[in-house]
């Protein structure tokens, strides 16, 4: 018998959505004990909007993993989405609402814009792909994203933070 997978971003109606947004995209217990919840930031409104390039995406990747770490302790991981429309940012069950996440990211998202360079991104050594970075493309997109913070967990434009 085949199990049955249900991947939670390919059942998301993404053409209701409303970028930029913070969604809480999944939550989890984890065999053993704990909590993992799983965050959606959407940076550009996906299918309208061009995407971000790559460079852009792995700035702002490896920018917030570095300032969402300065904030919280409780970051897993920040990824970039494949349709480079936005990020993925894995937390501890500790950071279980968008709120919380929003208190996170809005002061990260302000550290990005302070960056000279792009941490980890020095050499070959530190970096898989380290020529492939656009600092000024991330600050464009963290300033978009930070003029709509009181919109951010407003996910469908509706008015109401869901």
């Amino acid at each position: 018998m085949t199990k049955k997978v249900v991947v939670e971003s390919f059942e998301l109606d993404h053409e209701a959505v409303v970028a930029p947004y913070i969604r809480k995209a999944g939550d989890r217990e984890i065999p053993g004990g704990g909590r993992v919840c799983k965050y959606d930031l959407r940076f550009t409104q996906p299918n309208t909007e061009p995407h971000m390039p790559i460079e852009t995406a792995h700035s702002i990747e490896h920018i917030l993993a570095f300032t969402l770490r300065e904030f919280s302790d409780d970051i897993i991981g920040v990824s970039p989405m494949g349709c480079l429309t936005g990020m993925y940012v894995i937390t501890t069950g500790v950071i279980d609402t968008p709120e919380k996440m929003k208190d996170i990211v809005i002061p990260g998202l302000g550290r990005l814009l302070e960056f000279d360079a792009v941490p980890g991104a020095e050499s070959a050594k530190s970096c898989g792909t380290y020529l492939l970075h656009d600092l000024e493309g991330a600050k464009q997109r963290a300033r978009a994203f930070l003029a709509k913070e009181s919109e951010l967990l407003d996910v469908y434009g509706h008015g109401l933070a869901e």
